[in-house]
């Protein structure tokens, strides 16, 4: 295992994260899977802190944007629209329903908040607490990835792989079915 401890993984992993998170080339589930599977419960708080700043990275770039930018934005997101509207008035509950939500991506709501003009503090800290739910399980997932990894290569035993393997699929298509009907219901 890595030492993600050690200054120089720390320290390259920090920017890296943060990076890609903040200017939207990598999703934030996926990065905390990655960092479970391949540094264990020792790097979650690096990767808070990495997701911190791709908070303020992916705000500050949209504060850049023509405020007209939120109309174009919202096009294509009646719901999102109508729940804007009804939370405007109430700023930290709308950061984090926004940021619990598995449908509005990380990216996408840092660019929101900024063109709402949300006080950045808010945004970063109301946002953590709203990401860490989805956060942990992606973390905790890649954790499990990796010992599941590490039993498949201890044992010999087909006749368990098939059993994992058959009801992963069935989780993954269970999953699938659940989404896309939630999807659809809030179209």
């Amino acid at each position: 295992m890595v030492d993600v401890l050690d200054f120089n993984v720390l320290f390259p992993f920090l920017i890296i994260s943060a990076s890609v998170m903040g200017l939207a080339l990598m999703p934030t589930t996926l990065v905390a899977i990655i960092t479970g599977f391949l540094f264990g419960w020792e790097a979650f708080p690096i990767l808070a802190v990495a997701y911190l700043f791709a908070t303020a990275i992916g705000y500050l770039l949209g504060k850049r944007l023509d405020h007209n930018s939120l109309e174009i934005l919202l096009e294509k997101y009646p719901k999102a629209r109508q729940v804007i509207a009804e939370k405007q008035d109430q700023v930290s509950q709308l950061i984090f329903f926004v940021r619990i939500s598995p449908i509005i991506p990380f990216a996408l709501s840092n660019l929101l908040f900024a063109l709402l003009r949300a006080d950045l503090k808010k945004v970063i800290w109301v946002g953590f607490l709203g990401m860490l739910p989805r956060t942990l399980l992606a973390f905790t997932t890649g954790i499990m990835a990796k010992s599941m990894l590490e039993a498949f290569r201890e044992g010999n035993n087909l006749y368990q792989m098939l059993i994992f393997f058959a009801l992963l699929l069935l989780s993954i298509w269970g999953i699938t079915k659940v989404v896309l009907n939630f999807v659809k219901a809030s179209k």
